[in-house]
């Protein structure tokens, strides 16, 4: 078992190391389209869950006959290059896909800060 019981092994009190993780999701469905949004604003890498269920202000999916459908979830974690770029791409993407569903579909983003530490 490793243990951080060094104070160097935390990450660095520095602002310019910070990261954002970008908590991202969306209708299953749009999966191609949310992989092609990150491809276009540079996004490095992602982590994907597939078949997310659970219930919100949109709804139940529980991807069953009684409440269908399930969500799709990214972890996106980019420096400040890349913030502005991927805010505005998901923005412009949830009004789009709240129109074309008439208010049924769209995005939950959540973000918070955070460093690699390994």
């Amino acid at each position: 078992m490793q243990t951080l019981d060094r104070l160097d092994t935390f990450p660095s009190e520095d602002s310019a190391s910070l990261q954002t993780m970008y908590l991202i999701l969306y209708p299953d469905s749009c999966e191609e389209e949310i992989v092609q949004l990150l491809d276009s604003v540079g996004v490095p890498g992602f982590t994907e869950t597939r078949k997310v269920t659970g219930r919100g202000q949109r709804g139940r999916h529980f991807d069953n006959s009684v409440w269908p459908g399930a969500d799709g979830m990214i972890y996106v974690a980019v420096g400040p290059t890349h913030r502005r770029a991927l805010v505005s791409a998901l923005t412009n993407y949830n009004r789009s896909l709240e129109l074309r569903s008439r208010g049924l579909s769209g995005l939950h983003v959540f973000t918070w800060q955070c460093d690699q530490l390994l």
